[in-house]
This record gives structure tokens, sequence and C-alpha cells, in this order.
């Protein structure tokens, strides 16, 4: 049982974080308890203890609860005004990012409010984004990591600190939070989606881990300490990994990453996996799409050099080649492609190098109608508001310093970036389509549309641009 008063951990925890100070932080809040504790501890030990902290509030509204999203976006509004601290909200639409994706509305909400946090805090030059997640949040991820046949990796779970992110309260339980604020008066929001089964995480909290806590009363602890057990061993690797590169002869270019294949023979087989998961990561910047399988097959390639060659099986693009004293990582040479240029009429249709585009103007704007249209088409599709989107549109390659303004996200990117996001290989991304009209881009075809031609609510005239792949 805890001894010390829960107030005083919050307190401790966020000191723990030995944060800068001065400095400009951004904290994350929901209108939840945990993001809630997080900004008014935060904001208790900048004044209590003169840390020179100048703090900002951001605000991701999902927009997946109707009315509950906005309520939440209304009660952050006064949390800030409270304060006196400048707040940024961003409001993103999971429901268009699913359909252009794919992917489940739990990755595609996750997957905008990084984007929209990191935005937030690059664009305004911040020194450190402070999350909320808690013990309770690790020992889930830990799980469901698990769940999954993950690595040391994935076990590993949050890392407290991961460039500018830092996490103050993933050692403190949300039992600790809630009565912290409970007995300080602190109100907060209670999100109605953390009950609803169709989730993953939340059949986790709600299912498993209570069956465990029948086990183990401290089972949350306890898969929390392990995670952090295995990230501390993670941090070792890394540090022998590291010190491992120049004795592997490691070498990097703009495209490549290459070293010793005899170094590499000569290293314990777990070592010569996190090495080239080490040599991938500076290669690619992140690994989130490659599995232990894609790891082992190109160990056992490097070290047999009579296996086949496995770069068709490997992600994104990606080649290896072999010889018998090095190895190289790198891309796939894409053949050569050069899109001629053309104008898209409204209604009208085009062939391009790699498809058609079809565009129609449909006879009403009713919002039922569109309402279901957006529901089944799929991200080929294009449904916006005619006069917003103009005629002719331009149809060409994406160019040096493209930027839109995807929808769901609330501000400009840049196009590589968005393709980077979406982990379009390299050796396909000068294949992407871009439309544009006379102002702006419109649309980047199964990818994103901007938001400045979305439908809307005075919306008299809808256009639909389909893309018909050549293949299909």
């Amino acid at each position: 049982m805890t001894t010390v008063p829960p107030h005083d951990l919050l307190v401790d925890a966020v000191l723990a974080t030995s944060l800068p100070s001065p400095a400009a932080l951004l904290v994350a809040v929901s209108g939840g308890s945990d993001s809630v504790a997080l900004l008014d501890t935060v904001f208790r030990v900048n004044r209590t203890h003169e840390r020179g902290w100048r703090l900002h509030i951001a605000h991701v509204n999902h927009q997946t609860r109707g009315r509950e999203s906005d309520e939440d976006e209304d009660f952050v509004r006064v949390l800030a005004s409270e304060r006196d601290l400048p707040l940024h909200v961003r409001r993103v639409d999971v429901a268009a990012h699913v359909q252009e994706t794919r992917v489940s509305w739990e990755t595609a909400a996750r997957e905008l409010r990084h984007l929209a946090l990191r935005d937030i805090t690059e664009s305004l030059h911040l020194d450190r984004l402070l999350l909320g997640h808690t013990l309770d949040d690790q020992a889930e991820t830990l799980l469901m990591h698990l769940l999954r046949g993950s690595g040391l990796v994935g076990i590993a779970g949050m890392r407290q600190r991961v460039g500018a992110v830092v996490r103050p309260f993933l050692t403190v339980s949300r039992v600790d939070i809630v009565h912290t604020l409970e007995r300080t008066h602190v109100a907060y929001r209670t999100d109605s989606s953390n009950v609803d089964r169709r989730y993953s995480r939340n059949r986790v909290r709600l299912d498993v881990l209570p069956v465990l806590e029948r086990e183990n009363n401290a089972a949350r602890a306890s898969l929390a300490r392990a995670a952090r057990l295995v990230s501390r061993d993670m941090a070792y690797i890394e540090q022998e990994v590291e010190r491992l590169l120049p004795l592997v002869d490691f070498k990097q270019t703009a495209a490549t990453v290459e070293a010793s294949t005899g170094a590499l023979r000569s290293l314990d087989p777990s070592l010569q996996g996190h090495l080239l998961r080490d040599m991938l990561r500076r290669l690619l910047g992140d690994v989130a799409d490659v599995e232990q399988s894609h790891i082992e097959r190109l160990a056992h390639a490097i070290r047999h050099l009579d296996v086949p060659d496995p770069s068709g099986q490997l992600p994104r693009g990606l080649r290896v080649v072999r010889r018998a004293d090095r190895f190289q990582l790198t891309f796939r040479e894409p053949e050569r492609f050069v899109l001629r240029e053309a104008d898209l009429t409204v209604p009208g249709n085009v062939d391009v190098a790699t498809g058609r585009l079809v565009a129609s103007v449909l006879p009403s704007a009713d919002v039922e109608l569109i309402g279901r249209m957006i529901s089944v088409c799929g991200p080929l599709h294009l449904l916006a508001d005619a006069q917003a989107l103009g005629s002719p549109l331009r149809v060409r390659s994406r160019q040096p310093g493209d930027r839109m303004r995807p929808l769901g996200l609330g501000g400009t990117r840049k196009v590589k970036d968005i393709l980077i996001d979406r982990r379009i290989p390299r050796t396909e991304r000068d294949r992407v389509l871009v439309v544009e009209n006379e102002r702006h881009i419109v649309w980047l075809p199964g990818i994103a549309m901007d938001e400045r031609v979305s439908v809307r609510s005075d919306t008299r005239a809808v256009a639909h641009v389909r893309c018909v792949p050549t293949s299909a």
C-alpha cells in the first residue's frame, strides 16, 4: 500500500524526469484524469520550484464521439484559461484517415494524434512534449506486444524519454492519479469509449488484466517493472551496438548502409540481429514495419552467400547487396518513371501513365447521400466541394517543396513527409499522382485529400473524381 501521499508521488515523478530549466514545454491534455493530473502537477511544480518553464497546452479533438468530443475540447479550453496558458487545438478526422489508409480506428487515432502533437511541438520550436501515459498504460502495452509475438523491443514497452517526448507518470498508477485529483478537487473528463470492447486495448484492460490480478493483485506494477527492466537491458544492448559500429567498419550514405561481412558473422546471432535492426533504423528512419522474420532472413542471407537473394521479401523496397567481404543495405532501383502532365476537366476524364482519372459532378449535394458515398468509397475516390475544387485540374508528379493541408490534420505538411508517414516505399514515391487546382494541391490519390476542398454543410455541388489504376 502506498505510504507516500499521492500528490507527492506525482510531484516527485515530474521532478525525477529532470526536465531542462528554463524550457518551453508542451503538455498534451485530452481532458482525462492522467493528462489533467500531468498539467496540474507541472503547473504546480513550475510555480513552487521556480523552474522557469514556459508552458503550452495541446489538445487533439478526434471528432469520434460527437458532442462528447467537443465537450472535451471545451473543458480543456477552460483549463487553459484558468491557468492563463496558451492552448493549441487540432481537429483530426479519424474516419477519413481510416478510409484512406484502411488501418484500425485505434491506429488511425494514434497516428493522427502523434502527427498533430509533433507538428505543434516542431512548429512552435518547443523543447519537450509531455505525455500522460501511466504505469497502467505500460502494463497494457506490454501485454498487447506479448500477444503479438514481439521481441525485446516490443516487450520494453514505452520509454520514459524518446527525443523530445517525455512521459513523467510512466511509474505512477492510475489509482494514485485519480486519488490525487479527487483529494485536491481537480475535475477531469471520462471518455465513454474507454469501455468499448471493440478496441483491443480496452479488452486487455477490462478482461485480461483482471484475470491476471486474481493471481497477483500487483500484476500491473509487475508488468510495468518487467518492461522497465527489459528497457534497461535494451539501452545496454543499444550501447553495445553503437560500440560495435566501428568494429564492423560501418559506413553510411544518404541511401545506403554497409558493414563488414566477416565482422558480422563473428558476432553472436543475437547481436547480429540487433546490429542489422540498428542499421535499418539509420537507413529508414523508423523500423515499425520491419519484423523479426525480416531480420532473421537478412542475417541468414548475409551469413550464407549461397542462399537466394531475400531482397524481394524485404519491406519498403529494401535491397541487400552481398559480397564476400562486405554487405550493403540500400533500395531497389525503380524503373525510370516520367509522368506526362495532363489537365482534367470536371466533368471529364484523362489518361496518365499509371491509369485514368474520371471526374463527374453529382446532381445534388444531399448530405445523407454524400455521407453514404463517403462510407463506401475507397481511397481512390475523391468527393469534394465542386466550387472549391475548381476546373480544370492539373495532374502531375510530385515536385520538391510540394505541400498540402491533409484532411484531419489541421495544418500544412510537406508531401514528402506525408509519403514517409504513410510508409510509401522510396521506390514508389515518384509514381504517386499529384492533383492540383490553380491554387494548391487537392489530392494524392489513394493517400490524402486537402481539407480545403472537403464537402461542407453549405456545399451546393459535389465533384466525384475516381482514379482507375492501369492494372485495375
